[in-house]
């Protein structure tokens, strides 16, 4: 099996049931604030509580990016049971991730350059639940995979109507 399918798999077993967990994948805008970090992780936190997620996708495109990895990074130290990959849209492209955090999916391999984004995007909704996002407004990337992922029935927990930026 793929890391794809082991990550869409992940089992608990509790009382001899098993529960199959979700996975929740991240959209933001490039440059959101740093200060929107205590709030983007506690709703991680809240999720993995919650029994919502256990696995995690993240881009590698900008700060949003950047502060979901480092509150995966951090909770993953305190929940071992979670999974997370930084899903990047070019091979070789992870020059702040550890390298055992990324995953560069097989079907971007012979994409063009302007394609891979959009197509990784579009793996990272395919495979998910959940999407936790920061889009304050109606145009650019995030706003266009959130209504994506909308429209596939997806659960879209969107921190920019709680942020009191």
């Amino acid at each position: 099996k793929s890391e794809q399918d082991l990550l869409r798999l992940s089992f608990i077993l509790i009382k001899k049931e098993v529960v199959i967990m979700s996975i929740c994948c991240f959209f933001g805008h490039r440059n959101v604030p740093d200060s929107i970090k205590p709030l983007l992780e506690k709703e991680i936190e809240n999720l993995i509580i919650n029994g919502v997620a256990d696995s995690f996708y993240v881009g590698n495109q900008g700060n949003f990016d950047i502060l979901v990895y480092n509150c995966l990074k951090t909770l993953s130290k305190k929940y071992s049971n979670i999974r997370f990959k930084v899903l990047l849209a070019y091979p070789n492209y992870s020059n702040i991730y550890e390298t055992s955090d990324t995953y560069y999916p097989k079907r971007l391999k012979n994409v063009s350059e302007k394609s891979a984004i959009p197509i990784r995007n579009n793996i990272m909704i395919e495979k998910s639940d959940t999407v936790v996002c920061f889009v304050e407004r109606n145009t650019g990337g995030a706003a266009r995979y959130v209504r994506a992922a909308e429209i596939r029935g997806l659960k879209i927990i969107n921190l920019a109507y709680r942020s009191n930026l």
